[in-house]
């Protein structure tokens, strides 16, 4: 994959995790990928450092915009993790995420503040609401399923639905969250 489509597809992945509440599956061979291009620019940018201010500069600029994109994906779903304690996806998460995920659980079991979700009342639980947004479709789906119904999408089609009906194609990356 060249380093374009490489960051495009990082850039789907963190749109599509910004815009749903559900844990997304981690695809970490893209992120280490994306990881080494960014240390390839950085050499970079050292050799050209004396020789040229300008190539200096946009070289500077796209390892910041890397850099951002890279650290917000990480932190919305380092964010995730803190913020529910009961995940339903386990699986979606990295090593590094589990391991996180299982130690601030501990902590907050040791200071008492983490209740296990057996022990929350049923009139207290929050109950899952369906989640509507906007998808685009990415590429042709001959045979999606979208709420029990047979559909045929094409590439850039546009249609309002259920998240959690179409997690699959979340993640597949099949389609895009807007």
């Amino acid at each position: 994959m060249e380093r374009a489509s490489l960051l495009q597809s990082l850039a789907m992945h963190y749109l599509n995790e910004r815009s749903t509440e559900r844990m997304l599956p981690y695809n970490e061979d893209l992120v280490e990928r994306v990881l080494f291009l960014l240390s390839r620019q950085k050499a970079r940018l050292e050799a050209v450092r004396q020789a040229s201010k300008v190539l200096e500069h946009i070289y500077r600029v796209e390892i910041e915009r890397v850099e951002w994109l890279v650290t917000e994906y990480l932190l919305i779903r380092l964010e995730k993790l803190r913020s529910n304690f009961y995940l339903e996806e386990y699986a979606n998460l990295s090593e590094a995420e589990q391991t996180y995920h299982q130690a601030y659980t501990r902590l907050n079991q040791d200071a008492n503040i983490f209740i296990s979700e057996e022990d929350i009342p049923d009139r207290v639980k929050k109950q899952p609401k369906p989640a509507y947004a906007g998808i685009y479709v990415l590429e042709d789906i001959p045979d999606a399923v979208i709420d029990n119904e047979p559909l045929s999408l094409s590439a850039d089609d546009f249609l309002i639905a259920n998240v959690r009906t179409i997690s699959h194609l979340i993640d597949s990356m099949q389609v895009l969250i807007v």
